[in-house]
């Protein structure tokens, strides 16, 4: 099992469950979301999308959706999903205070002598405080608009500590 995996389940406490391999019947719900997503969201020529300005676009359109699925009668349940959530709410334990690491991005350590730190084949400077210390980094955004985003964990939480556009490798 995926080492990371677990960390996630055990930092959110949720059980992950796995399909079985080239099982569709097992695949079900989570198959007919992607089918969903792909159908509604990804740009293609039958929904007239050809691409999204930004990821905030793409993040809008996703909470759009979201709203329309979620507010609208429910084939199986005969039920809106909002209205079944608003009753199972009390039910749900609470989400942690911080995300787990994972969300940050992958973890990398910052040299003692130098505040630059490895990601994708490039170097990123970070402030030189977090000399030594263990920060996340990872993509925002796509194409020439890219990023790398770097986070620093300390006793206040996540920080974001740099922000850069993507580097040559080298």
């Amino acid at each position: 099992r995926n080492q990371q995996t677990l960390a996630f389940a055990k930092h959110y406490s949720v059980e992950v469950l796995t399909c079985h391999p080239a099982d569709p019947a097992s695949k079900g719900g989570v198959e007919s979301s992607v089918k969903i997503a792909k159908a509604d969201l990804v740009p293609k020529d039958t929904n007239l999308r050809d691409e999204y300005a930004s990821f905030a676009e793409l993040e809008a359109a996703c909470t759009a959706f979201m709203d329309q699925v979620n507010t609208r009668e429910h084939r199986t349940t005969r039920r809106r999903p909002v209205d079944m959530l608003a009753e199972e709410a009390s039910s749900l334990h609470r989400v942690p205070d911080t995300a787990h690491t994972l969300a940050y991005g992958v973890g990398r350590r910052v040299p003692e002598n130098t505040p630059m730190v490895s990601f994708d084949n490039a170097q990123y400077s970070v402030p030189a405080h977090l000399l030594g210390a263990e920060v996340f980094a990872r993509f925002h955004g796509t194409g020439p608009d890219a990023q790398v985003v770097i986070v620093h964990v300390g006793a206040g939480g996540p920080v974001e500590v740099a922000r850069h556009a993507l580097a040559r490798p080298g």
